[in-house]
């Protein structure tokens, strides 16, 4: 993602906009944007401007101008004021002009209460001015500079507080509080705050930048350290650094910081630079590097360049909304400019680990940042949008999210930018790379430098480098590859030590040591990815002879016997070797070409012979000697001696005094001689001594004060001095079995005092240590370094090896190693003779030591410098590969002459060697030439020279390399003659068949090999001098051909398989056919088929094979078919006929090849409609059989009816689903073009069922109104009294069904039944009788309905059944419910009237609730039911009028909660807002006489009435239809509190006001007696329905407009839906 921004529109909608204006502000207030004031024209006028504008983008769609307007004071006019957000809903405006005016006064906006307010501030204000700068800095606002008119331009800074207590501002004036210069005076200028450290809560400095004075104009920057000093607390001017600023003068820009992690950005657009130059290019400043630039515009156009204009930052879509502004016209536009890409999220990425991983992905990386969250976490890995992939990741902490990378294949190894986004919130910005790599290829991988020369050293590290190569052979730029060296000899007998180190960067340095000369294998292997298999690099294993680094020196002179217990130093360039026997001292003289040993004549008296002893270097002249074994009597020594030798050359002894130490392991550090550890006796002793060795007379040796680590006693160990540090190592040390074994400790005393030592045991060391051992030698190499060599190791068998020890780093570094072969069975005689290591032997065989050897070790191995041995052997490797190179093209040359050369052996042998030499040598050449080439790269990055080298290396392949280009253009020729020849074989024929064809195959396929195994010569050659990618052409015809002729093959023999089988399949009878296998052996050879190589399709042989298979699949199918059941005699005659040959099928030796001759393939249509018919005739033939079969067993089933020997029928249910099915499988065979052999049976069970269907419906219709008919017409007196005619037509038509009823029950059979002839129309005449009859009753009702209406809501059924038993009052009472909305039933004196009588209701009970409501006088059930319901109608609604008249006069004599329970809960209601409605008109009448508060403190009666009757529903002792009482009661009071509520509130004082007239009111008419309900206009009697005990719906708002709205629909004689 490219850090750049871009321009866009924003499309505002709306028609009123703010006017164009410039010197205006625009603020960020939460989610509001704030426009006020500035410079514009209004009404055609300049002028200065005050209205206030905000922008809302609540809808993004949306996004409009809204101008707000504001009641009380606000600002005057002004332009050029700034206005800073306080908070998110307040604002604060300073300053600015209007014309020659400028204010000082401060003004607070608040948006929530839109509203101005004008602020009182403590302390003098500064001086009015426009053109200056205010910045929020936490609860202050910094105001610097501007212009006050009449030439004052000022540089002071004010404090506006807004911390004052109870919201109080106040000014202070810090311009003499601030320590430094700060800027000279200007206006016009920007101001901006920033931190300095990453992530920041807090910001450090402000900024100003730029502006201008009356005379010129800035390009200034100055920075106030807004960190108060820790002394003064003063802030200061920082005068030293210069602070960011633009590259150019420039003022009226506008310039704001915006937070981004880690840093701050501050963006910078528009402004003026010179006369009419008006800017319109946008600077960043990042707050990390503090440096500006300007970000690419990635798309969108630049708006025009303006100044006096503001902006706001949107961080809904991370972009900066500008605004109008000036340039040389007041402008209006609103432009945004998106800076999400600059910005960010609110979170970063700093680093990952690791920086690099493989191209298949799967490395786990833990990325680290800032202020991550949990959350959906994705990871996108890419430069661009063409090669991003976006993975999810995991939040590990606020610092952490781990991710697996991606597979990276398909985009191949690049360098990547890693970015997180946390729920969607956008990319990280900051650049965080991960390298991709391709997999290390050992086939690509190799090695050079020194230790891979022909010949290297023992002893010494060889140094080799490893160059990494990925499977597209790129070198590797990172580390991390497992390469693993191997030193062999070539016997395999001794493995040398080796280490590789990764250098991070693709190249390994690899080294290796071995003990001894001999030839070696150096083996390089590589673990590849995903496998533990090492595979060696290219070249591997290298072959090189190891040859001897010690130089040997002549002996001349006395030579030494050999000895034990002896000890070499070197004083000057003198060998100086005491001790072991009684030779006395023998000095080896090493300063000219031979050394020569000598026996030294000592003076002074010398010390008795000794052996393991001590020799200590006391100066460059002088040795000490103590303590040793007595050869005399094996008596341990602790005496001690001075060997010096002397100016003139002289040697001589002398001997102090001995105080008390008999320790053996001696060690002088400047004047002092240390006495460390040692034996005495057999025995490890502990104590430790030293003694001042100028002191010549008497040697006072004094045990030093040791601290720190306790040293175990040792013996046989071996100590050396640096510095004022003493190092001792190994030694011998007993065991738990007191056996004495080799130890590998290591003891640090450091010299902090006189006589003070600081002892530190096995102190940590870097590098391998050396093995433990004793009896070695140790000296100082050199300052800070201390040289081991040497010693017997725990087995007791000498080592030879030498070690460095760095003290300072305490590092071990092996310096040689060497076969312990090479030393005396005793232990090595060595010392060092400056910086080298000498050492002593014997010739095999020889008692003396006269061998001396010296190794430079040091030396060699610098000698052995990549840089240095490459150097010079790079070139003698070039020049032995041009002088091969001479020889062959030499050789080649002579080639060119066939004539001659075909007369001269010599030549010919000299053209064969050639070759051998080129083709054996091919592999060994490439690899030299880029070992070559890597070494010249590599000393070239070392600033070694090296383009005269790689040009003669070009050089010298150059002309080779066009003799065999020529070749291989003669060769390309050839072969391409011989692929267009090749397509004339007949073999791509598939009429040559596969006896000729394979032949041909087979010769052209050796030619092909023979020109193939050419083009590979050819190939050789032309590698070795980097063009064999020419070579690919050719060598791709030749293997295209290969394959061409192989694939052709695979042709016939695909042919010769399938042939094969299908002989076999054609001989099989037809009674054993098995075809389901035939069909699955054909779809394997069209799969094999189609398995054979696209390439080829096109040729005739693989069509021949192709149609030969897919003819024989499709007669397959056709011989399944054949074989069908279903066939019978006249399918096979049609199938004759249609192929025109005649066959028998029925012969017992009919084949499948009879059937095949007929070739089926060419009559496929034919034999599908064949197969077809046969199959869908055996489908008719078995339906048939079917139907016949079932609809012999169906019967009607007989229900009986009533009380009669009469039963009706009904066909079951099964035998229905049967009928519908069976009658669908008869249209279909009807339908199927094949019916002709069975129409007359189709044709016939189609009529059957048709008859079964039609005769089952009607009789059933028959039946239905027949048995409801039957009881009215034959039962029901009143019907026939009343249908005289009817009646007589029913008793006929009742005497046929009954005959035909009883006919079916006779015969049983459904088919039998319903196929009888005329009983069709027979039944439809008696239902057309029927339907006479049903409208004559339906007449009947009619004329019941209309004396009863309320019979219209009672269904037929239940209609017949009142009017069939309306002499019987008693069964009439179950369909009351049905008739009256609330009434259950009526109870009545007599429940079993005797006959002949009725009974009288007494009352009514609900259905509705519980309750039950007496009559007052009996009501007889007389006369026909209709008449009687009537009379029940009215009884109810006067019964009911009579209990709430008195229910009126029962209200006041007794209380409400009381009351309620002695009345019906419908009229408790009623009573309840008649009073309701009389109070509440007192309460009016009260207030019209002047009491106000008459209606709130009937409000407050109606709570009390509520209350207790809320109280009342506590009972436990309430029965249910009480407690509903109650509860309906207090629905209705609560209904009216809020009604009474609203009127308060709205303050209707009149009884004719509407929010009272518009209720619902009922009122008791005295002067008739009846309640009255009204509405507005509207008056209507109650209706006096009974509606029993049921709940009462809550009355809504929505229940009173109902209320009106039925009301007056109902009053003006309109219909009204109440539903609804």
């Amino acid at each position: 993602m490219t850090q750049s921004i871009y321009w866009e529109p924003v499309p505002v909608t709306g028609d009123v906009f703010p006017a164009p204006r410039s010197g205006h502000s625009f603020t960020t207030l939460g989610e509001r944007f704030i426009l006020f004031g500035g410079n514009g024209r209004l009404g055609g006028k300049p002028q200065a401007l005050n209205d206030l504008w905000e922008l809302d983008m609540s809808e993004p769609e949306e996004i409009k101008w809204k101008e707000l307007s504001i009641g009380g004071p606000a600002p005057s006019a002004r332009a050029r004021h700034t206005s800073v957000a306080v908070d998110d809903a307040r604002m604060v405006v300073f300053g600015g002009l209007d014309k020659n005016k400028r204010f000082n006064d401060v003004w607070v906006f608040n948006c929530d209460e839109k509203s101005w307010t004008l602020k009182e501030i403590e302390g003098a204000a500064p001086e009015p001015r426009a053109h200056f700068t205010a910045t929020r800095f936490g609860t202050r606002i910094l105001i610097f500079g501007g212009y006050g008119g009449c030439g004052e331009v000022y540089n002071d800074m004010w404090v506006l507080h807004l911390d004052g207590e109870e919201g109080a501002f106040r000014w202070e004036n810090l311009t003499e509080q601030i320590d430094g210069t700060g800027p000279p005076p200007r206006f016009d200028h920007c101001a901006f705050i920033y931190p300095i450290e990453p992530n920041s809560p807090t910001f450090d400095k402000l900024v100003i930048m730029g502006g201008r004075d009356l005379s010129q104009m800035f390009s200034d920057s100055h920075c106030l350290d807004l960190r108060p000093n820790e002394e003064t607390g003063r802030l200061s001017w920082e005068n030293d650094a210069q602070p960011p600023t633009l590259p150019y003068e420039i003022c009226n820009n506008i310039c704001n910081g915006i937070e981004s992690v880690p840093f701050h950005k501050v963006f910078s657009f528009g402004g003026k630079k010179g006369p009419m130059q008006y800017l319109s290019t946008v600077e960043v400043m990042d707050c990390g590097s503090q440096v500006w630039s300007t970000p690419p515009v990635d798309h969108g156009v630049s708006p025009s360049g303006r100044e006096d204009t503001a902006w706001v930052f949107d961080a809904k879509t991370c972009s900066l909304l500008i605004f109008g502004g000036w340039s040389n016209r007041w402008l209006n536009d609103l432009v945004r400019l998106n800076i999400s890409s600059i910005i960010g999220p609110p979170y970063a990425c700093t680093c990952i680990e690791p920086e690099s991983g493989p191209v298949f992905g799967t490395t786990e990386l833990l990325i680290k940042g800032l202020r991550f969250r949990g959350g959906k976490i994705q990871v996108k890995f890419g430069n661009n949008e063409k090669n991003e992939v976006v993975v999810d990741g995991e939040f590990v902490d606020s610092t952490t999210v781990m991710v697996r990378t991606p597979n990276y294949e398909v985009f191949g190894a690049l360098a990547v930018d890693v970015r997180v986004s946390i729920n969607g919130e956008g990319w990280t910005v900051n650049k965080v790379k991960f390298a991709y790599f391709a997999n290390t290829a050992a086939r690509n991988c190799i090695a050079y430098g020194p230790g891979l020369l022909e010949t290297s050293l023992f002893g010494i590290e060889m140094p080799f480098l490893i160059q990494a190569k990925d499977t597209q052979n790129e070198k590797r730029g990172s580390g991390a590859d497992e390469f693993t060296a191997k030193v062999v000899s070539e016997d395999g007998k001794i493995t040398g030590l080796t280490r590789v180190v990764d250098t991070g960067t693709g190249i390994y340095e690899a080294f290796y040591t071995v003990p001894m000369t001999g030839d070696y294998l150096v083996h390089v292997t590589f673990t590849e990815l995903g496998s533990s298999q090492q595979v060696a690099i290219r070249g591997s294993p290298f072959k090189t002879t190891i040859e001897d680094p010690w130089t040997k020196h002549r002996i001349m002179g006395s030579t030494p016997a050999k000895r034990k217990g002896a000890t070499l130093n070197t004083v000057g360039t003198e060998l100086v070797l005491y001790g072991g026997d009684k030779s006395g001292v023998s000095v080896c003289a090493t300063d000219a070409g031979d050394w020569k040993w000598s026996t030294a004549t000592v003076e002074g008296e010398p010390p008795p012979d000794r052996s393991m002893h001590t020799a200590t270097l006391l100066s460059d002249s002088e040795i000490a000697v103590f303590g040793g074994t007595k050869l005399a009597d094996n008596a341990d020594l602790n005496d001690m001696y001075y060997l010096k030798k002397n100016p003139d050359g002289s040697w001589s002894w002398s001997h102090p005094a001995l105080g008390e130490p008999y320790m053996r392991h001696p060690l002088a550090v400047d004047r002092d001689f240390y006495v460390l550890c040692g034996d005495s006796g057999g025995e490890n002793i502990t104590e430790f001594g030293m003694t001042d060795t100028t002191d010549r007379e008497t040697a006072q040796f004094l045990e030093p004060i040791l601290t720190g680590d306790i040293p175990e006693p040792c013996k046989a160990c071996a100590v050396a001095s640096t510095g004022n540090k003493l190092v001792m190592f190994g030694g011998q040390k007993p065991n738990e079995e007191e056996l004495l074994l080799a130890v590998a400790d290591l003891v640090v005393f450091e010299i902090n005092g006189p006589n003070n030592l600081l002892a530190t045991v096995n102190p940590p060391c870097k590098g391998a240590a050396p093995a433990a051992r004793a009896f070695h030698t140790m000296q100082e190499y050199s300052p800070g370094k201390i040289f081991l060599y040497g010693g017997m190791d725990a087995n007791n068998k000498p080592l030879n090896d030498a070690w460095l020890l760095d003290v300072s780093t305490m590092t071990w570094e092996l310096v040689y190693y060497g076969s312990p072969e090479m030393v005396l069975p005793t232990g090595s005689v060595a010392t060092l003779l400056g910086n080298k290591l000498v050492m002593l032997n014997s010739n095999a065989g020889s008692p003396k030591l006269d061998m001396a050897s010296s190794l430079d070790f040091i030396g060699i191995r610098d000698s052995f410098n990549f840089v240095d041995k490459m150097k010079v052997e790079s070139v003698a490797i070039l020049e032995r590969l041009e002088t091969w190179i001479d020889k062959q093209t030499h050789a080649m040359d002579l080639a060119q002459n066939l004539e001659k050369l075909g007369q001269s052996f010599d030549s010919l042998l000299k053209v064969m060697d050639s070759l051998f030499q080129i083709k054996t040598k091919k592999t060994e050449s490439d690899l030299l030439m880029e070992q070559l080439g890597e070494c010249f790269t590599m000393l070239s990055g070392h600033k070694v020279s090296t383009a005269k080298l790689e040009k003669r290396l070009e050089t010298a392949l150059a002309s080779e390399a066009e003799r065999i280009k020529k070749d291989l253009e003669t060769f390309a020729s050839k072969v391409l003659n011989y692929k267009m020849e090749s397509r004339k074989r007949t073999y791509f024929k598939y009429a040559t068949g596969p006896d000729a064809a394979y032949p041909e195959l087979d010769k052209t396929g050796a030619e092909l090999t023979s020109l193939k195994k050419e083009c590979e010569r050819l190939y050789e050659l032309a590698a070795i001098f980097e063009f064999a990618h020419l070579v690919d052409p050719t060598m791709m015809m030749i293997k295209e051909s290969l394959e061409e002729v192989t694939m052709v093959k695979d042709v016939w023999d695909t042919s010769v398989l399938c042939e094969q089988q299908f002989a076999d399949w054609k001989a099989t009878l037809w009674n054993d056919i098995r075809t389901d296998e035939m069909e699955d052996g054909a779809k394997g050879f069209i799969k094999e088929v189609k398995g054979l190589n696209k390439k080829v399709r096109d040729e005739d042989c693989f069509r021949g094979v192709d149609d030969s298979v897919k003819n024989f699949l499709i007669s397959v199918p056709l011989v399944a078919d054949l074989r069908s059941p279903a066939m019978r005699d006249r399918h096979w005659e049609q199938l004759m006929t249609a192929t025109a040959v005649s066959f028998d099928v029925n012969d017992p030796s009919f084949k499948l090849d009879d059937l095949l001759k007929l070739e089926l393939h060419k009559f496929e249509e034919e034999v599908g409609e064949i197969v077809d018919r046969a199959q869908k005739e055996e489908k008719m033939e078995l339906a048939l059989e079917k139907l016949n079969e079932t609809w012999s067993k169906v019967e009607f089933q007989f229900i009986k009816f009533k009380e009669t020997p009469i039963s009706t029928i009904k066909m079951a249910e099964e035998d229905f689903e049967a009928l519908e099915d069976n009658q669908v499988l008869v249209q279909g065979m009807m339908a199927n073009r094949y019916m002709n052999t069975f129409r007359d049976a189709i044709l016939g069970w189609n009529k059957k069922l048709m008859n079964v269907a039609d005769v089952n419906q009607i009789m059933s219709e028959i039946q239905r109104t027949w048995a409801y008919l039957e009881s009215l017409f034959i039962h029901s007196e009143e019907v026939k009294k009343e249908l005289p005619e009817a009646t007589v037509r029913f008793a006929t038509i009742d005497k046929e069904v009954k005959e035909v009823l009883k006919t079916f029950a006779e015969l049983k059979n459904a088919v039998e039944c319903c196929n009888r002839d005329g009983l069709m129309k027979f039944l439809e005449k008696q239902q057309s009788e029927l339907e006479i009859c049903e409208k004559a009753l339906a007449d009947y009702m009619e004329s019941k309905r209309r004396a009863f209406p309320r019979f219209y809501f009672v269904s037929t059924a239940d209609l017949l059944d009142i009017l069939s038993n309306g002499n019987s009052p008693t069964r009439v009472m179950i369909h009351m419910s049905k008739c009256f909305q609330a009434i259950e039933k009526l109870k009545l004196d007599n429940d079993n009237p005797p006959p002949g009588t009725r009974p009288k209701a007494l009352g009514m009970e609900t259905c509705v609730g519980l309750e039950y409501v007496a009559f007052q006088k009996p009501l007889p059930l007389i006369a026909k039911v209709e008449d009687y319901m009537n009379d029940i109608i009215s009884t109810m609604r006067s019964e009911l009028r009579l209990i709430l008249k008195d229910s009126v006069a029962d209200y006041p004599t007794k209380a409400r909660h009381d009351w309620i329970f002695d009345w019906p809960s419908q009229l408790i209601l009623v009573v309840n807002q008649i009073y309701w409605c009389q109070e509440v008109e007192e309460a009016y009448a009260k207030i019209a006489q002047g009491d106000k508060g008459a209606m709130a403190k009937y409000n407050e009666l109606q709570i009390s009435q509520l209350t207790k009757l809320i109280e009342v529903t506590t009972r436990g002792d309430l029965k249910k239809e009480s407690r509903q009482k109650v509860m309906n009661m207090i629905t209705i009071d609560a209904h009216s509190r809020d009604i009474i509520a609203q009127n308060v509130e709205a303050g209707a004082d009149k009884v004719d006001s509407f929010q009272w007239v518009a209720q619902l009111r009922s009122y008791w008419d005295t002067s008739v007696n009846d309640c009255r309900v009204r509405i507005c206009d509207a008056s209507f009697p109650y209706g006096y329905e009974y509606l029993g005990n049921g709940a009462r719906l809550v009355i809504t708002p929505l229940t009173d407009r109902i209320y009106i709205t039925a009301t007056q629909a109902c009053w003006l004689c309109l219909g009204t839906a109440p539903a609804g």
